[in-house]
């Protein structure tokens, strides 16, 4: 479980705040619970079949189908395609014979396509481009262990109208768990990828993994 919040200037130059509790699993839907500006709240659950966002505290569901994953969340830069990256997201490397191995495609995403690093691991500065010739730039200033899981603690993102920052308050080890949801009750059970860790070279302790919020583009 990863919690991280963000503060921006989104595209109407307008300050914006999101918090997000990240819950990960590797065969059990993701789910993500989101409270924008202290006031707006959303569950979104997906997993590689199925995907909704619930209205909190109404508890109004609604299906995403992938055209929806290029919206924006509410009044943040963020898009609905950064929080599926990091719960589903695979990634290829290019040349998987260059030694940097710095440039990697994504799989299935409706808004990034490509993935840029300046180093193969640690990286302090990520590219990311997408549909409609759209790039998002992102600085990470610091990584740091939590609970024996490497993590990029503070990253500046700027994108062609908006720029803003993230940064993890903490990240820990959950067991494994399905949601007891009835709409995903029939949802087939995978083996998800472990995020992108593993593409930034990063390495953990034991039995933790805790996946990177970089993606949180």
């Amino acid at each position: 479980m990863v919690s991280f919040e963000g503060h921006f200037v989104n595209r109407e130059n307008n300050r914006s705040h999101i918090d997000i509790i990240w819950k990960h699993f590797t065969t059990s839907p993701d789910s993500f619970e989101l409270t924008i500006n202290g006031s707006q709240s959303f569950l979104y659950v997906t997993t590689p079949d199925y995907r909704y966002v619930e209205i909190l505290p109404q508890k109004i569901k609604r299906q995403m189908a992938y055209h929806h994953l290029k919206e924006f969340i509410a009044s943040t830069p963020l898009r609905w395609d950064d929080l599926e990256l990091l719960a589903n997201g695979y990634y290829f490397c290019d040349n998987s014979a260059s030694p940097k191995k710095t440039l990697f495609t994504t799989a299935f995403s409706q808004m990034w396509f490509s993935i840029t690093l300046d180093q193969p691991k640690q990286p302090t500065r990520v590219k990311t481009h997408g549909a409609r010739g759209e790039n998002r730039e992102y600085q990470i200033h610091s990584w740091k262990n939590f609970n024996g899981a490497l993590l990029p603690a503070m990253i500046e993102m700027r994108g062609p109208n908006y720029s803003g920052s993230l940064w993890v308050r903490s990240a820990t080890h959950l067991s494994e768990k399905r949601l007891l949801d009835p709409i995903l009750k029939n949802a087939k059970q995978h083996s998800k990828p472990s995020s992108i860790l593993p593409l930034l070279g990063v390495g953990f302790d034991g039995e933790v993994k805790v996946p990177l919020i970089l993606q949180m583009d």
